[in-house]
């Protein structure tokens, strides 16, 4: 399975465990309106594999995280989460 793009941009670096294999935990969802809340649907909450291949998929994830424990993963350069228009 995939994810939406809310459900991306409300990851925080907890929800990410780096495995192997690597999993993320989608617990919630970054709405339009810039607010946290539940996914779509109660099947939404769910773990999502990462797939090892190809590898730039994991790298492109860990690079996002930098090495820290806390806050989002998506950021703008200012540090806040990024968001979607």
């Amino acid at each position: 399975t995939g994810m939406r793009v809310g459900e991306a941009l409300a990851l925080d670096v907890p929800d990410v465990n780096f495995g192997p294999p690597a999993v993320v935990s989608v617990t919630k969802s970054l709405g339009k309106a810039r607010e946290i809340g539940t996914p779509k649907t109660p099947n939404s909450v769910r773990a999502v594999e990462v797939p090892a291949d190809p590898p730039a998929a994991l790298a492109a994830l860990r690079a996002a995280c930098k090495g820290r424990t806390s806050g989002p993963v998506f950021r703008t350069s200012a540090g806040r989460r990024a968001v979607y228009e």
